[in-house]
């Protein structure tokens, strides 16, 4: 494995730990939210149960069962409901913080280096055009010159004109436009998007991971 594959590789393992990190700050969060469904259900089966003992010599026993499935599968989907709306509130959270980095110039053109140096290795040809978004073309383009010859010096990476909508990163191109290597910030959080769902659930949701193992096993 190259030094640049090592360092875009490091930066996704940083992007993990901190998702662990932001999920543990919801846990109190996901933890009220839990209790307060098993509450509600706890409530819902009393009063079914206190219904049954006053309709018992009608031989409800069967309309009770299904009352108290159906009550449990209403819990189960507003369990799962809530605990994808944290998990999705973690990774705006996650978002949010690579927003600030950006805007830190001095913490963000190392990254960004490191993103574009791999970006480039990745493409087996000389001539490469470089896409960034609006802000960092602005904020770059009159230090370019220098950038590459720190990142990729034995390459001649172009910064186009043209932008891209994203939060930070590069996308490089080859000259004909046939190759391309997405290093967005959003393409590495996408290529571990299933990754960062099921640490973040984990986090959140400890119990999951207990339950799927006995239902696997």
């Amino acid at each position: 494995m190259s030094s640049s594959d090592q360092q875009v590789e490091a930066l996704e393992k940083s992007i993990l730990e901190r998702a662990k990190i932001l999920a543990d700050e919801h846990v109190h969060q996901g933890n009220l939210i839990r209790l307060r469904v098993l509450d509600n259900s706890r409530e819902k089966i009393h009063l079914m149960e206190q219904k049954e003992v006053l309709s018992a010599k009608n031989n409800a026993d069967r309309e009770y069962r299904r009352l108290v499935q159906a009550n449990e599968i209403q819990m189960q989907a507003e369990l799962d409901k809530n605990r994808w709306g944290l998990v999705q509130s973690a990774l705006d959270s996650l978002s949010h913080e690579l927003e600030q980095l950006v805007a830190n110039e001095e913490k963000y053109l190392p990254v960004f280096e490191k993103l574009l140096k791999h970006a480039v290795k990745s493409i087996n040809k000389d001539k490469l055009q470089i896409k960034v978004n609006d802000s960092d073309y602005k904020r770059f383009v009159n230090q370019w010159d220098e950038i590459v010859s720190r990142s990729c010096a034995d390459k001649k990476a172009i910064l186009s004109k043209l932008t891209c909508n994203c939060l930070g990163g590069v996308v490089a191109f080859s000259e004909d436009g046939k190759i391309k290597v997405d290093n967005t910030f959003e393409s590495l959080i996408e290529r571990k998007q299933k990754q960062l769902q099921q640490v973040i659930v984990e986090r959140l949701f400890p119990a999951v991971k207990s339950m799927k193992a006995k239902q696997d096993g």
